[in-house]
């Protein structure tokens, strides 16, 4: 084909060709030239530049051969969007492997691309005898054969097809025709082109850039991924101070997968004060859109839509609460945050929609409650009035207003003005709608749940980069897209043996012979290596300054260069300029005082705590977390979580042995229950405590499967240690879940205990259910992490004869506790015999230890002592309270 430079390329667009290229960033980069070559020539307007990438250029090639059709009365094929393909080939998919484990939007993907490369390869599938071969190729050949079918059925033309539609019904010539950036043709281009040109089109070639005189070529290898990203952003910055001539390109071999770290870093290197606002003038640009359902407005309007469903998931419900794109949220704010707060509480893994329509509209009686949101009520109500006279089944088209009828009861897109991101995330939204209308010409009715479904994936699937200038000195892009383009300098990073030349990855539903028979894409080892080395060649002859990088470690893997980078001198890495991070910046400008605050103010008169020994256990743990937690009612977000959380089976269990004891009441009558009547004693005990207020929600709802198997553990773990308490020597139940009011060093507790047991000879036992595996160490030192048992016992009308843990785990039921003397209960040991307890020279010793320790944690809180002094690394584990504090940086 005939050749010309790229500003001859550039002189003939303007004189009316058409400039035709392989990638959409090269066709945006020759139209940014062609515009700046206008602006320098003064002119105020001009033509727009026929460039565009070779996809598009075949569409409009196919309207002229539709147009001429219909001028000859004929109806042409109906040409699929890419959306439209996938759903039939997804609907093929289904139908053949029914009842099969499939995943089908993945197989069809994978399946299209298939039907692809027999196309863009001119590969003639019955040439080849190897489909039955393997169970993925027999299946391939299935779908592919009924493919052909249904496309032939309905006259439609899919993508891959177009080409070779167009080579046998090639319309007229047009305007002289320029390829750029095409390092090979597939054999169905060429047969295109060769179809054009016979019919007289008159088409040339846009010459890649001329290898130029090189300045520089290194490589280097960087520690991880990170810190390579680190080093080329540093390296961009510095030619940047020095006044280097743009553009300035960083190709990433992986940019799909490292485009988040590479923003990440290049915004900390380029833009320090991002951290404070959106740089107004932005020093680089990556190529890679992100999906389109990532973006927070659209990200938003999926879940709205999907929340079409009864139960809504709690971390939706919790996101839209907070989100801004939704009526009333600005006006609404703080009530929306106290209405998830509340909705929290229940720890519910779903919540419907009726359940937060009722929280946020204004009580009948009485005062609006600090939750709730007139505004949300009302268009939840409005919401689910709407969602009951929706269809069951619709076609996709009926869908898509359908979603945008309730996108608007909703609010959406929110009451503030949109950023321009935002603008044009709602313009995109729009067209993904169109694109999910025109699914009607394949698709049948579908389900509320299909549509949903079929619309999240191709949000997923669509990508989405907001316009900028163009004109950012430093352009980032992925390998690939380089080709054609020039750089004045150029780093290319990601380049270890493992990536660089990539793996073979042949296609899965076509025959590797036929692959290789074809030299398709990424048949063969040798394969890739060929387009690596011609890949590299373009690379250098880009620019004549350029850096290869590679990590040399991922995680705890070695990694090592690619064999291409074999002969090319080492670059010092520490010849590259470093950069502080601006919070680093900040700290080490910053005039640092410190003040120390670890007094509040003290409690006057008695302080009331109805919640148990819990203020003493968290002064014990961290004097600071008792403050936030009781002074300052500083509670951290419940998480909802599957089932019953730990606290849950903590009452459960509780609640249970209530049941059971109220029954039982002492040991005698145990003994004497047979195997049977204690069974169903406990089942029915069990039984009311699933049906108690404190445990009941979703998950153990009445004939719920997972009710039956929490009722047959509970059941399991009862009679286990039911076996154990019967092996004791005799007893009567005292008191059972008794609350009483004790007073220590000016703090009112409010106390219970779980159960009190009369012993022969008079003594008091004291028992603590615990579900998990407690410690008597946990009872010793000044700060003891469970004061519960020990405050039963200092202020207990009468002194206990033993305090005991109850451990009710399946398995290893048993008693762990300390009494006055041994025996009293099995594994209990009296004091003299414990671990830790050889000073004490008296059980009345103990109890008044006990007593200092716990009055001097009341008197401690009580006075305001509110120090940040965890007692171990695992006292903040549980806390929440981290950003108060802040312990974390004190530390560091």
């Amino acid at each position: 084909m005939p050749t010309l430079t790229r500003q001859q390329a550039l002189e003939a667009v303007r004189a009316g060709a058409v400039l035709v290229t392989a990638s959409l960033r090269l066709a945006r980069t020759l139209r940014a030239d062609y515009d700046a070559g206008r602006m320098a020539e003064g002119l105020p307007v001009w033509p727009s530049a026929q460039i565009c990438a070779w996809q598009r250029w075949l569409e409009l090639l196919w309207d002229r051969v539709v147009e001429d059709a219909l001028d000859r009365g004929e109806m042409p094929p109906l040409l699929l969007g890419g959306s439209q393909e996938t759903a039939v080939w997804e609907s093929i998919i289904r139908e053949a492997e029914t009842g099969r484990l499939v995943n089908a939007p993945a197989t069809a993907e994978q399946a299209a691309n298939a039907w692809s490369l027999l196309h863009s390869w001119c590969a003639d599938a019955e040439e080849e005898d190897d489909w039955n071969r393997t169970e993925d190729l027999r299946a391939f050949e299935t779908w592919r054969c009924r493919f052909e079918e249904i496309t032939a059925q309905h006259q439609w033309l899919d993508p891959a097809r177009l080409p070779s539609s167009l080579s046998a019904a090639a319309p007229g010539p047009g305007a002289p025709v320029l390829l750029a950036g095409f390092e090979e043709f597939t054999p169905q281009q060429e047969a295109l082109l060769e179809a054009l040109r016979r019919r007289g089109w008159r088409i040339d070639v846009v010459e890649p850039p001329a290898r130029p005189a090189l300045s520089r070529t290194a490589c280097a290898g960087l520690p991880d991924t990170g810190q390579e990203i680190r080093a080329a952003a540093c390296w961009a910055r510095g030619l940047l101070e020095q006044g280097a001539r743009a553009p300035i390109g960083i190709a990433v071999a992986d940019l799909g997968r490292l485009r988040p770290a590479v923003e990440r870093i290049f915004l900390e290197v380029l833009h320090p004060g991002a951290v404070l606002r959106s740089p107004s003038e932005p020093l680089f640009n990556i190529s890679l859109g992100m999906p389109l359902s990532g973006q927070p407005l659209v990200c938003a309007a999926l879940q709205i839509i999907e929340s079409m469903t009864p139960g809504v998931r709690a971390e939706v419900a919790s996101a839209l609460l907070r989100s801004p794109f939704l009526a009333g949220a600005e006006s609404e704010a703080s009530q929306r945050a106290l209405l998830e707060v509340e909705l929290r509480r229940s720890c519910e893994r779903e919540v419907s929609l009726r359940r937060i329509w009722s929280r946020a509209s204004r009580p009948r009686e009485g005062a609006p409650k600090p939750h709730t949101c007139p505004r949300l009520g009302a268009m939840l109500w409005r919401w689910m009035e709407r969602l009951e006279a929706l269809p069951a089944t619709q076609r996709p088209s009926a869908w898509a207003r359908s979603f945008s009828e309730l996108l608007e009861i909703a609010g959406w897109p929110g009451e503030r003005a949109l950023t321009s991101g935002e603008y044009q995330a709602w313009q995109r939204w729009r067209e993904l709608l169109g694109e999910f209308a025109r699914l009607d010409a394949v698709e049948a009715r579908l389900t509320a749940g299909q549509a949903r479904s079929r619309l999240r994936r191709m949000a997923n699937a669509a990508l989405f980069q907001p316009e900028s200038s163009g004109d950012e000195p430093v352009q980032i892009l992925g390998l690939l897209e380089t080709s054609g383009l020039e750089f004045e300098h150029l780093w290319v990073m990601g380049l270890d043996d493992e990536v660089w030349p990539r793996p073979a990855r042949p296609n899965p539903f076509l025959p590797i012979a036929l692959q290789r028979r074809h030299r398709m894409p990424h048949c063969s080892p040798e394969r890739e290596l060929e387009f690596a080395r011609r890949s590299m060649e373009a690379l250098l002859a880009s620019s004549p300054d350029v850096i290869f990088s590679y990590p040399q470690h991922d995680q705890d893997r070695t990694l090592r260069p690619s064999t291409l980078l074999a002969g090319i001198p080492r670059l010092a890495v520490d010849a590259i300029g470093r950069y502080a991070p601006y919070a680093e910046v900040v700290r080490q400008s910053a005039r640092v005082e410190e003040w120390q605050d670890e007094q509040a103010p003290a409690v006057e008169g008695v302080a009331e705590y109805p919640g148990g020994t819990r203020v003493l256990q968290a002064q014990a743990a961290c004097p600071f977390r008792a403050f936030a937690e009781f002074r300052l009612d500083a509670q951290p977000l419940e998480s909802p979580q599957a089932g019953l959380d730990d606290r849950l089976r903590g009452v459960l269990l509780h609640k249970a042995l209530q049941h059971v004891w109220a029954r039982l009441r002492d040991h005698a009558t145990l003994r004497r229950s047979g195997g049977q009547e204690l069974r169903e004693i406990v089942s029915e005990a069990v039984s009311q405590a699933l049906d108690h207020g404190a445990v009941r929600n979703h998950a153990v709802r009445a004939g719920s499967r997972f009710r039956q198997l929490e009722q047959r553990r509970l059941e399991d773990v009862l009679l286990e240690f039911l076996g154990l308490e019967a092996a004791r020597a005799p007893f009567v139940v005292a008191d059972l879940e008794q609350q009483y009011r004790a007073e220590i060093a000016g703090l009112a507790l409010t106390v219970r205990a779980d159960r009190v047991d009369a012993v022969d000879g008079g003594g008091r036992v004291i028992l603590d259910y615990k579900s998990g595996q407690p410690k008597l160490d946990d009872w010793w030192g000044e700060r003891p992490d469970e004061p519960q048992l020990p405050l039963y016992a200092v202020t207990a009308e009468a002194p206990p004869d033993a305090i005991v843990f109850v451990q009710l785990k399946t398995g290893s039921p048993c008693y762990k506790g300390v009494a006055r003397e041994d025996g009293l209960l099995p594994q209990v040991n009296g004091y003299r015999d414990v671990r830790g307890l050889q000073e004490i020279t008296s059980w009345e010793d103990l109890l008044a230890g006990w007593r200092r320790s716990l009055e001097r944690l009341a008197a401690d809180h009580r006075e305001g002592h509110a120090a940040v002094d965890p007692k171990s690394p695992t006292a903040c584990e549980r806390c929440g309270r981290m950003a108060l504090c802040r312990v974390w940086e004190a530390q560091s």
